[in-house]
């Protein structure tokens, strides 16, 4: 079954350098495959803050959550999410957290969304959830509620040590460090995905999005970036 999955593209160079300009992007529908694995930008067009949608194994983790995400996003990509990776709970990084949950439960997700953070995230996540609360009880008498269910509309969170594994299918494996996330895909592909202020290096084995180093992949993503096809 083919996934598809609203992202932009490039219109003629690949990103010139880390937090660097890039070219004019335009719409296009992107089809993605399940055994793929592909990082597709999100958020405003003109934003800089670390934001990517990784389709990997037929998954979708939202990494980042800048204000106007949402607008970023399909109704298929919000029905299906299966977790959101913060880089900090600064406001920019986290200001659309609040759209990807309210989207997301009337897009029809059927259960709560995991949420995963630096430290403090769990308090950040509760109060978020305590805010909603009114608001949730009055759309269901107004409108009903979404096709996913009442406790659909929860986030969740899943703390533990600064380094540990933090999502796990088996084939897809996402590791939270200090300095950002790990994607592991069948054993074999390995990326990594840090804010550009990390002053902390990853291991040399996995490829780097966001290296002050590099003069290829950098924030922000401007076009859909297949590590494996």
């Amino acid at each position: 079954m083919r996934l598809p999955l609203r992202s932009f593209l490039l219109g003629t160079a690949l990103l010139l350098a880390a937090c660097g300009e890039t070219s004019e992007v335009g719409d296009v529908d992107l089809v993605v495959e399940p055994h793929q694995f592909v990082l597709i930008p999100c958020g405003p067009i003109a934003g800089e803050r670390p934001c990517a949608l990784a389709a990997v194994g037929g998954k979708r983790i939202l990494f980042g959550a800048p204000a106007g995400v949402t607008a970023t996003l399909s109704l298929d990509d919000l029905k299906l999410l299966d977790a959101v990776m913060l880089f900090s709970l600064r406001a920019s990084d986290t200001n659309g957290l609040a759209e990807v949950r309210n989207r997301s439960w009337e897009a029809g997700r059927a259960a709560p969304l995991l949420v995963i953070g630096p430290s403090g995230v769990d308090a950040f996540v509760a109060g978020l959830n305590k805010a909603y609360e009114m608001a949730d009880a009055l759309r269901i008498v107004e409108d009903g509620i979404p096709s996913g269910g009442y406790d659909a509309a929860v986030l969740r969170t899943n703390s533990g040590p600064e380094q540990q594994t933090v999502f796990n299918t088996g084939d897809v494996v996402v590791m939270r460090t200090s300095a950002g996330y790990s994607i592991d895909y069948l054993e074999t592909t390995n990326v990594w995905l840090s804010s550009c202020k990390s002053d902390i290096a990853p291991p040399a084995d996995f490829s780097i999005l966001c290296d002050p180093d590099a003069d290829t992949y950098a924030w922000p993503l401007r076009r859909p970036l297949f590590v494996k096809q």
